[in-house]
Parts: structure tokens; sequence; C-alpha cells
């Protein structure tokens, strides 16, 4: 009998603990709607949840077709080290097909950011890649024997009509 009112007075210490703590929590973390859950904010990360909260908030995107954080060798790479920040899919022949990557990063983009991005898309093959940093995002694509390219990300069903010109 003893037992329950020490157990009783612990909880009801945790319970203050985690109330006094949950605020200093939510500075340093940022909430992933696509993974449901509290992600440490890191630069790297506010510029990530940026760009998921555009795609289905303002241009379109199905959140139940974007991967947050998608291991490359589940889409066909056999390094299982190497993830993409974003992926969107597509409904496809035989079921779901990368639509989109996305690569995100808190320092300047540049030639080495558009490698990486280009080089996961070797591995996944999928038709449209994006980088997005703190200036901004482009997106290009394969068109024939150049790489096309806009200063944007373009809405879901641009992306699905264009899709059908490539």
């Amino acid at each position: 009998m003893l037992i329950l009112p020490l157990q009783f007075e612990v909880e009801n210490r945790l319970k203050r603990i985690r109330k006094s703590t949950e605020p200093m929590l939510r500075k340093r973390s940022i909430y992933d709607p696509v993974r449901r859950k509290f992600v440490r904010a890191t630069p790297e990360e506010k510029i990530r949840q940026r760009v998921i909260r555009t795609m289905i908030e303002e241009l379109g995107y199905p959140k139940g077709l974007i991967a947050v954080e998608k291991e490359i060798a589940s889409l066909g790479s056999s390094d299982p080290s190497r993830r993409i920040d974003i992926v969107c899919y597509t409904p496809g022949e035989g079921g779901l097909r990368p639509l989109l990557i996305i690569e995100c990063k808190a320092e300047q983009l540049d030639i080495h950011a558009k490698r990486q991005v280009l080089g996961y898309n070797d591995a996944v093959g999928a038709p449209f890649v994006a980088l997005a940093g703190s200036g901004g995002i482009q997106t290009f694509w394969r068109e024939k024997d150049r790489i096309g390219s806009v200063p944007f990300l373009p809405r879901f069903e641009q992306l699905l009509g264009e899709l059908c010109k490539i």
C-alpha cells in the first residue's frame, strides 16, 4: 500500500518535469508532418520542413506520396548509408515510382550539391530533381542531351503534365 502513494508522487514529479522542459524541446525541434513527429531543428531540417510545408500547403503535393530521408538502397542503389531528403512518388504501372527527389542544404547551393543530387538520381531514376537551400529552390530535368531547369518548385500537377512530355 505504501508503494502506490510513492508511485503517484514520482509520476507527478515526472509530469512537472515534462511540462517545464517541453518549451525548451519545442524550441530545439520542429514538427515533420510526413513522419508525424518532432525532429531536431538543425539548419538543414528547417529548410526541409519549409519545403515540405510549401509542397503540401501551396503546391498540391499529396502528403501520402511524400517520403522523408528515404534510404537510396530501398530505391535501387547498393549504398545503404545514403538518404534522399525528400522523395515524391507518382502512381505508375506496378505501384509507386519516384517522380521528384529533393536534396536540402543549409549552406550555399553549388556545383557539388548539384552533382550529389544528380548522382543520387542515377540510382533512383526520378524524372525531376531539385536542390533547396536558404536562398531558394531549383528544379532540374533531363531533356534529350541537356539538363533543363527552373528557379522554383513546380506544382504537383505541372510535374505530372511535364512527365507526359518527357
